[in-house]
C-alpha cells in the first residue's frame, strides 16, 4: 500500500493520504478500473 502512496506521490501526512485514500474509495483515481 505505501508503494500505492509513494506512486501518488503523497506520503508526507495523514491529510494528502486520507486525500488519496478518499479518491480511491470513489473510484476516480486512474487504475482503479
Amino acid at each position: 500500500m505505501e508503494a500505492l502512496a509513494v506512486r501518488w506521490g503523497v506520503t508526507l501526512g495523514p491529510r494528502p493520504r486520507k486525500t488519496v485514500w478518499a479518491e480511491l474509495d470513489g473510484g476516480s483515481a486512474p487504475g482503479t478500473g
